[in-house]
């Protein structure tokens, strides 16, 4: 990535500097966490739940995101979302999600700070 910033964005080499990213694995077991998530939003345990937490910006992707929730749920309509998170495009990515899911498939919740659960 460093490299490509390098040679794409013109910044100079003692400018960039490369932060590395990671999940604690631990932390986000979700077979050591007892999550009242599901309970919360009403999600049966047996319930495919896939989540994401991210801004509601551009450069997340959800376009791709949203297309990936219509052909999980067209195979499998019982599957839910999580979204988790605020942005600049919350309303067009609501607005697009209404257009591929029915109630309570896909779950916008806004900011929240219990993200390992």
């Amino acid at each position: 990535m460093e490299q490509w910033v390098l040679e794409k964005e013109g910044i100079l080499p003692g400018k960039v500097l490369t932060i590395y990213n990671g999940v604690d694995r631990i932390r986000f077991d979700p077979d050591r966490i007892q999550s009242p998530v599901r309970q919360e939003f009403r999600i049966p345990s047996e319930t495919l739940l896939i989540g994401t937490v991210a801004n509601m910006a551009t450069e997340k992707g959800y376009p791709y995101l949203l297309e990936a929730a219509r052909l999980i749920l067209e195979k499998l309509p019982a599957a839910r979302f999580l979204f988790v998170g605020f942005g600049p495009l919350e309303r067009e990515i609501k607005e697009q999600a209404g257009k591929i899911a029915g109630d309570g498939q896909i779950v916008f919740t806004g900011a929240r700070t219990d993200i390992p659960e």
